[in-house]
């Protein structure tokens, strides 16, 4: 296992004080000046690309920071270098000559450089529970034209559990995250001055052929744990809206789907210990987006329609302090160390190596099939007489709806296009109706916070969603006939 882990710079002196990396060291460590100076074009072409032109003693290498949407990338991997060569001419002339891809093959005809990073390399060599471990310290400052600051890298590299053990042991006492974006990608930012691109966004995509179940495991939960380090400081600012807190909550909810969909790629005290974060966050997520909702969606209509009810302004102030409070409770908790630890729980669990017998295990689109028709068939037994269902098993038809649209579009890319497309598109309808008759439910149980019993006011707001709610059985209906007609993309 190799991850590459953020430190602050405060803390890189503490590093080798730690009392794991005191009983951990094996024999003396080595140290010695770095000097990365990034190149490109004017116009950025290599950074548009997601690559990198890097020299360092002489030597180039042409590195790509960022992931394609589809390429299995563990979240704490830096870069992957594409060619190295003595010399720019020399790297040129390989390029050309290799195999590389489309997007990487040429390099601009004429580069300057952009910024650079100047610091420090210390190795130290540790025994981790009778395992070699390597742990490397990268110290200095990332320097462009008109800016600078200081960049700490922390590479670990050894057997997965020693690892994992190493970071969980350093995570108690120093602030150790995984990294939302390369060295190289900070320092060409850096340079511009520009706000960094997310490595990963929305739902994760399998490429069509070529992963097994346990890497096809790896690459949803690594794009998903990427997305949640996009949107984690996004949910912390009260000024970015309602849409990060909605996002992150999906990226949670896809984490957690994914986890139960793979039972046998994801069994592990890591996976355990991951999981109770991701519940514990999801507890936290559900508060400030029903609020949002709340507040957003459920009470504006109702407040556009009768805007002299002034009981109705009070109730929105009060509402206004609950959604106010519930993100800040979330805000709290995205910058504390459990979140952190959640997030370094992720990393590790997708850069773990393979088991050696997952070559052997079943055909990643006959695992997705039947993971599939299970869900399906959930679904369908739950809605046989959908006129009967009450509320509590109109919101169950509800999860399981979701929990199979997440599966569909994880495994999306193995089947048809077309037929995956209109199978989630008449899932979507159903889960958007169903969506709306559960907004009369929670709105009630948002109101009594706000009360304990409803008043005038809220009894406007509880009149209007049940209104709502009643027209949208019918459409409920109607999106379930419409869905149950779709033949499922996986039957051949």
């Amino acid at each position: 296992m190799e991850l590459t882990l953020l430190l602050p710079s405060a803390d890189a002196a503490r590093l080798r004080r730690q009392p794991s990396t005191k009983a951990a060291l094996t024999g003396r460590t080595r140290g010695q000046a770095v000097r990365i100076v990034w190149h490109d074009s004017l116009d950025r072409s290599l950074a548009s690309r997601g690559l990198a032109l890097a020299e360092q003693r002489g030597s180039w290498r042409l590195e790509r920071n960022r992931p394609a949407p589809t390429e299995p990338w563990p979240p704490a991997t830096d870069h992957r270098v594409l060619l190295e060569a003595d010399g720019l001419e020399a790297l040129r002339q390989a390029l050309a000559a290799s195999d590389a891809p489309a997007d990487a093959n040429v390099l601009p005809d004429v580069t300057t450089p952009v910024a650079a990073f100047d610091g420090r390399r210390t190795v130290f060599p540790l025994n981790i529970d009778g395992e070699p471990v390597s742990m490397t310290l990268l110290d200095g400052v990332l320097r462009a034209v008109a800016a600078e600051r200081p960049a700490t890298r922390l590479i670990l590299q050894g057997p997965g559990p020693s690892v994992l053990t190493l970071v969980l042991s350093l995570a108690e006492s120093l602030t150790l995250a995984v990294p939302e974006h390369s060295l190289a990608a900070e320092a060409l930012c850096l340079a511009d001055g520009t706000a960094q691109v997310p490595r990963r966004r929305g739902a994760p995509s399998l490429p069509p052929e070529g992963l097994s179940v346990q890497a096809a495991f790896g690459h949803i939960v690594g794009h998903l744990t990427d997305v949640m380090l996009h949107l984690a400081p996004l949910v912390a600012d009260a000024d970015t809206g309602p849409e990060p807190v909605h996002q992150l909550r999906v990226a949670v909810r896809r984490t957690r789907s994914a986890f139960s969909l793979f039972p046998a790629a994801a069994d592990s005290p890591s996976l355990t210990r991951a999981a109770d974060g991701l519940k514990q966050l999801s507890h936290i997520l559900g508060p400030a987006r029903d609020w949002d909702v709340f507040m957003t969606e459920t009470v504006p209509p109702v407040e556009a329609v009768l805007p002299e009810q002034t009981g109705l302004h009070v109730l929105l102030r009060a509402g206004a302090r609950r959604r106010h409070a519930a993100r800040a409770v979330l805000g709290e908790y995205v910058h504390s160390s459990a979140f952190r630890v959640l997030c370094l729980e992720l990393a590790c669990l997708v850069a773990a190596d393979a088991p050696a017998e997952d070559a052997a295990t079943a055909n990643l689109t006959e695992f997705a099939a039947a993971i599939l028709q299970k869900r399906w068939k959930r679904l369908l037994n739950i809605g046989k007489v959908l006129d009967d269902l009450d509320n509590v098993a109109l919101h169950g038809l509800r999860l399981k709806a979701k929990r199979l649209r997440y599966a569909a579009e994880f495994f999306a890319p193995l089947f048809p296009e077309k037929q995956v497309s209109r199978f989630i598109r008449r899932l979507a309808m159903l889960q958007e109706r169903l969506g709306l008759f559960n907004d009369t439910t929670v709105a009630e149980t948002l109101l009594r916070e706000l009360n304990g019993k409803p008043g005038y006011a809220a009894g406007l707001v509880l009149g209007f969603t049940a209104a709502r709610g009643g027209r949208a059985r019918p459409k409920i209906a109607a999106a379930w006939a419409r869905f149950r007609r779709r033949d499922p993309f996986w039957v051949a």
